[in-house]
């Protein structure tokens, strides 16, 4: 019998932290089904999606990627120079350096 998984069944689920969490079904997920879900979900702090599966009314993880929040919402950094100049790959010098972006002192 192919039972389906209900509302609310939860599994665990790596938090954005590493602890240990519970994935729940925020709705019914038919038997052979895959759902993704917001990590958000489990907590507000985390970001990223996590994937359960159903299978003969049992629930489990197919992968997550679960991490904490920001600090900060914006995908730039304020630099202050002190006294130092610097340039980025163009030549400018900028006053915000995007997340993941670089920037040289000589």
């Amino acid at each position: 019998c192919n039972l389906l998984c209900p509302q609310g069944l939860a599994t665990e689920v790596p938090g954005g932290d590493g602890s240990p969490q519970a994935g729940a079904l925020l709705s019914p997920l038919d038997h052979g089904a895959d759902v993704e879900l917001p990590c958000s979900s489990m907590d507000e702090s985390f970001v990223g999606m996590f994937t359960l599966h159903c299978e003969h009314g049992h629930l489990s993880l197919v992968e997550s990627d679960c991490i904490m929040k920001p600090c900060v919402d914006s995908p730039f950094v304020a630099l202050e120079l002190a006294g130092g100049t610097g340039s980025t790959s163009n030549g400018t010098q900028p006053s915000v350096l995007a997340h993941g972006g670089s920037f040289a002192v000589p």
